[in-house]
């Protein structure tokens, strides 16, 4: 439960991928009226990344069965994000007390704000994803803690609450091709007694 490593990476990376899906995996349908655009004929880009330190365990854990204490909702009351930046590689490793600059890796030199480390951390991608024709693309995040995907308002991926390494994955079925609305979000827990010391308690598992 100490560790914020964030694969939202596989998720990006099958995008390309579009034959990948896996038939024993759940399906997700995103019907074609929920795309704003017609698909983009150039590839690359990135997702627009937000990041907030909160208090000592101030961020619920339950957010996988409550849906007031669904990350993605906690995140719309948590004000001006401490930190922005362009997010393009989508695997961000660390632990608790990585700092947000050091955890984003080649995404760091795009930080604007105040950093932190990422111990009672929350973070948001949004932007859009491209889909060049109707097809099933598998979709997923390894996390710890909690993190989720939605497409065009619609719940994806549900890997929220507290917990250590653990990966979701499903099928998006896409009816047809364009751009689409898509937010992750991520958080990590208070795992630490914020002292040092005697008074912390950390693993230091770099694997976050």
């Amino acid at each position: 439960m100490g560790n914020t490593s964030l694969k939202l990476p596989l998720f990006l990376a099958l995008v390309s991928a579009l034959s990948m899906a896996t038939t024993s995996l759940a399906q997700i349908n995103i019907p074609a009226n929920l795309s704003i655009n017609a698909p983009l004929t150039t590839a690359g880009g990135n997702l627009k990344g937000e990041y907030w330190r909160r208090p000592v365990n101030s961020i619920p854990t339950d957010g996988a069965t409550s849906s007031t204490n669904r990350i993605d909702n906690q995140i719309n009351g948590f004000g001006t994000p401490n930190g922005t930046f362009r997010a393009t590689r989508f695997v961000y490793l660390g632990n608790d007390l990585t700092m947000i600059n050091s955890w984003l890796g080649a995404d760091a030199s795009s930080f604007v704000g105040n950093a932190n480390n990422l111990d009672d951390g929350a973070i948001r991608l949004s932007g859009f994803i491209n889909i060049t024709n109707a097809s099933t693309v598998r979709l997923g995040t390894t996390s710890d803690d909690g993190s989720r995907i939605t497409i065009a308002g619609i719940d994806v991926i549900n890997n929220d609450s507290g917990h250590g390494d653990a990966t979701v994955d499903t099928n998006v079925v896409f009816a047809a091709a364009g751009l689409y609305p898509i937010e992750i979000t991520f958080f990590n827990g208070d795992w630490t007694s914020d002292g040092t010391g005697a008074k912390l308690n950390h693993s230091g598992n770099p694997d976050p």
